[in-house]
């Protein structure tokens, strides 16, 4: 019996579209995760996120009110440290 290469054809698109239904999901439940879990953020994400603008930021880097982490010439922030930082308006540590 010979089978209709339609049918594999689409038995074997329904097997695609299933699966990258379920990698979508996947991939938007870890963006999630990960954004509710990013311990670190770049100049960028911290002034976008806490609405600060950049020279705020480099101020308070300056003075030593805000811990930093240089890697290469990517510079990050702990999330804690952000914190700590505006919970205590900026005041030296």
């Amino acid at each position: 019996m010979i089978e209709n290469p339609f049918e594999a054809l689409f038995l074997k698109l329904s097997s695609i579209e299933s699966n990258t239904k379920i990698l979508s999901e996947k991939i938007d439940s870890l963006s999630q995760e990960s954004k509710a879990n990013n311990d670190m953020l770049t100049i960028q994400q911290f002034s976008e996120e806490y609405n600060l603008c950049r020279s705020t930021i480099h101020k308070f880097m300056k003075d030593g009110r805000l811990k930093y982490h240089k890697f290469g010439r990517k510079t990050l922030f702990k999330r804690e440290d952000i914190e700590r930082c505006l919970i205590t308006k900026g005041k030296h540590m």
